[in-house]
């Protein structure tokens, strides 16, 4: 009797192991007989996987610091043109006003002198030069590093007749050897001449 009896507790236990190893679905499993409980975890494929965190490979980071790196071989140089032709706008349109406003504040007889601009400088002044000029009245037009002048440089507007010193060119170059031009004319009017832009 008791012999039968175990043949028949591991005939159920070969059973309930067969059972157990064939289902694949289940997280965990559990199984009491003759009080008597057996636990088998289950392992998920797809949990694991979830689990894990994705990172770049060594190739995808050298994509990445490639990509970066054309994109500021290209950038850079477009950006730095892109600034130089600004200031070139910039200082031609800033030259012209000062160059009218020296002729104005001339006719008008203000301060009973004449009135001037140095381009190279950047300076309205009252004088009759750049040189011999009264400093407390210089008004700045700030010409940028990347700005060169050439041509015309200085400009001196007569008292009453705003009648110019000289006529012709002001020409204002940026580092990327383009071209701003302000057309002095006799009669001291200055206007915005032929722009070479590479």
């Amino acid at each position: 009797s008791q012999s039968l009896q175990k043949r028949r507790r591991s005939s159920m236990f070969r059973t309930t192991l067969q059972k157990v190893t064939q289902s694949k679905e289940r997280s965990s499993s559990t199984v009491c007989g003759h009080n008597i409980c057996y636990s088998f975890p289950m392992h998920s494929t797809s949990k694991y996987r979830r689990g894990m965190r994705p990172g770049f490979s060594f190739l995808e980071m050298m994509l990445i610091v490639t990509t970066i790196a054309v994109l500021s071989a290209v950038g850079i140089p477009l950006f730095h043109t892109f600034q130089s032709r600004s200031d070139l706008y910039t200082s031609v349109n800033e030259m012209t006003q000062a160059l009218n406003r020296a002729k104005l504040l001339a006719s008008n007889g203000k301060n009973g002198t004449s009135w001037g601009v140095s381009v190279t400088n950047g300076v309205l002044f009252s004088g009759n030069s750049y040189a011999t000029r009264n400093t407390a009245l210089d008004e700045l037009y700030d010409m940028p590093l990347t700005i060169t002048a050439s041509g015309v440089t200085e400009v001196v507007f007569q008292q009453l007749t705003g009648v110019p010193s000289v006529t012709g060119s002001v020409i204002l170059i940026n580092d990327n050897d383009e071209q701003g031009v302000i057309q002095v004319n006799s009669l001291g009017v200055a206007t915005l001449g032929n722009q070479s832009l590479n």
